[in-house]
């Protein structure tokens, strides 16, 4: 409100301290009022700074990931692919942006079942994070997890279960055996032993969801 009063409802600086005030409603839970205002900021900075623009690229992508939380699936694809080829314009493909506009993309392809689409985006955007950002950086990993939930869902079992054996591993590594990203692999192994019938070999994973 003091950089509406202050600079104008326009200004550049303006424009991106509101996508920032999208972007944390939706991390509290707010998503309809989060959608609202990230809508209407994309409209304005589109008129004021333009589509080249990084603050317009970043209300694209949080436009498109609060479709996404609100299951409007479409509407978070259309905002993600527009963003991706323009952040590849602008940025190339070995950037953070382009990486993670790749993964949401590839996770909104995932929502629709459009799994021919979602396995080569998700697969480039993990080899791109592996190659910029390092093999067990969260946008790594979260590229990983998109796939091997991908291959499970397409009930491709066994590349599953290797998947989420690395990534677990991996994910101990970087985060601990306790914490949620952690705990989030150990379910998904326990839903790739069950869907070979491998009940033991679930029961440990189990324990450590208890």
């Amino acid at each position: 409100f003091l950089c509406r009063e202050a600079l104008g409802r326009n200004h550049e600086t303006t424009l991106l301290n509101t996508h920032n005030l999208a972007h944390n409603l939706a991390l509290v839970g707010e998503y309809e009022q989060a959608l609202e205002l990230s809508e209407r900021t994309l409209q304005e900075c589109l008129a004021a700074l333009g589509e080249h623009h990084r603050v317009t690229l970043g209300c694209l992508e949080t436009n498109g990931d609060n479709y996404a939380y609100m299951g409007q699936f479409e509407k978070a694809l259309d905002n993600h692919a527009r963003g991706l080829a323009l952040s590849r314009e602008m940025y190339g493909d070995k950037n953070i942006e382009t990486i993670i506009l790749m993964r949401n993309l590839a996770n909104d392809y995932r929502a629709l079942d459009r799994y021919d689409q979602t396995l080569p985006l998700a697969t480039r955007s993990a080899e791109l994070a592996r190659e910029v950002l390092g093999p067990e950086s969260p946008e790594t990993l979260a590229a990983l997890h998109c796939i091997s939930d991908s291959y499970r869902e397409i009930n491709q079992f066994d590349k599953a279960l290797s998947l989420h054996q690395n990534l677990y591993a991996l994910y101990k590594k970087v985060y601990g055996d306790n914490h949620p990203e952690t705990l989030s692999i150990a379910g998904d192994l326990i839903m790739d032993y069950n869907g070979f019938g491998r009940y033991s070999e679930a029961l440990p994973y189990c324990y450590q969801m208890v």
